[in-house]
């Protein structure tokens, strides 16, 4: 597969690491296109392959091209779904994050709805392995053929520490970051891991020429593949459900949703669906049709919108009133309170304020706390295990 190795570190340097403008996306989107076969980046653009890091800086650069016309549209108010890139850009804080559309996605931990969002329980990106191949030891490899450096034990373990301080070096992470998964034969396999990746982080690894730090670390180097998953940055907006956009317009309350009471959101709130069905291997009647006898409890899920989020996804509370676990209310009202004030968001209109609220569904029966009872007795607060939460919607109410 070819890579970029016509191309010179000064070259990436003007391209990659300059200010964000029409010119660099121009000349690096054109340098990134001769690296790339059209198979590799097919694969970075649907998440379903490793790819080349070449070919992901491309999917990165496109995505940012396509953001920046998102976010140059303005929205009228949140039945306005120009609304939505706004919101998820607001979700990030100061994080980076991207837009992209790619249409159908599969549907691995990595690709669903909540791909910015971070989905609740969702599989770590430290789990997923990077590839370097290599075509022969390095130079500074005390073996001289891959059979010696398999066979030899004191040259492994040089090898495997050289590995992961120049690995975490070409990177610009550190050395306990990089964790050595395995060296076998086919010229040289290394796969590792790398931990505790900040938004930040591959931002910056998105616009260096990594691929060429790499070279320099390892003479003999080939090629690097990852899933393109594991730098991902942006939400696809094709993971939008229509069919799940609903507008509030009675806040009708229904009994026995899977067993408990379903209160709908009032006047106000406006529903943009999630890409979910079919997603999950027990089928779609935790969800669909409405009122099925296999339907899951509904609730809702408050934030913050802390630019922690954007870094670490939504995960369940270490502590809290009811102690561990996801926290949910029956009540997006109570939901609400979460929210912190909601974002900002320049609409057509001048500035407005918007509440956001991601709407979930339950396992029956799943809960492991719950309490805080309104004046009618029913509990306002439930704790779960991530496991047995699944978000289906973002809800959204112009204040």
């Amino acid at each position: 597969m070819p890579y970029v190795k016509q191309v010179s570190a000064n070259i990436f340097q003007q391209t990659l690491l300059s200010e964000r403008t029409e010119t660099r996306n121009k000349v690096a989107t054109q340098t990134l296109r001769k690296a790339v076969t059209k198979t590799d980046m097919s694969d970075a653009r649907s998440f379903t392959k490793p790819s080349s890091l070449e070919s992901i800086q491309l999917v990165h650069f496109e995505a940012e091209e396509f953001t920046e016309k998102q976010l140059d549209i303005k929205p009228t108010g949140n039945d306005d779904a120009a609304v939505l890139p706004h919101v998820l850009k607001a979700l990030a804080g100061d994080s980076p994050v991207t837009f992209g559309r790619h249409g159908e996605t599969n549907a691995s931990a990595h690709t669903n709805p909540l791909q910015m969002l971070h989905a609740l329980g969702g599989e770590s990106e430290n789990k997923t392995e990077w590839e370097m191949k290599l075509d022969a030891p390095p130079k500074w490899c005390e073996a001289r053929t891959v059979q010696e450096l398999l066979s030899n034990r004191s040259a492994k373990q040089q090898f495997e520490g050289q590995c992961k301080k120049r690995i975490a070096e070409s990177l610009g992470v550190c050395t306990g970051c990089v964790q050595i998964i395995s060296i076998t034969a086919g010229s040289v396999n290394v796969k590792f891991t790398v931990s505790d990746l900040t938004a930040f982080d591959k931002e910056r690894i998105l616009k260096e020429d990594s691929t060429q730090k790499l070279r320099k670390q390892f003479d003999t180097f080939a090629s690097l593949k990852i899933s393109p998953a594991v730098l991902a940055l942006h939400f696809n907006l094709d993971d939008l459900d229509s069919r799940g956009n609903k507008t509030s317009d009675s806040g009708s309350t229904f009994n026995n949703i899977g067993g408990r009471t379903y209160h709908q959101p009032r006047p106000g709130w406006i529903r943009y669906g999630l890409k979910v069905r079919g997603k999950y291997p027990d089928g779609d009647s935790w969800l669909h049709p409405f009122q099925h006898q296999g339907n899951w409890w509904r609730g809702f899920h408050g934030t913050n919108m802390s630019k922690k989020i954007a870094d670490e996804g939504f995960k369940a509370s270490t502590g809290g009133k009811l102690g561990a676990g996801v926290y949910i209310s029956p009540f997006v009202e109570y939901a609400c309170s979460y929210s912190r004030g909601g974002v900002t968001i320049e609409t057509q209109q001048g500035k407005k304020q918007f509440l956001i609220v991601l709407q979930v569904a339950v396992r029956p029966h799943s809960l492991k706390k719950e309490g805080y009872p309104n004046h009618q007795g029913e509990n306002q607060e439930w704790t779960a295990d991530a496991t047995n939460v699944r978000p289906y919607g973002l809800l959204i109410k112009e204040q």
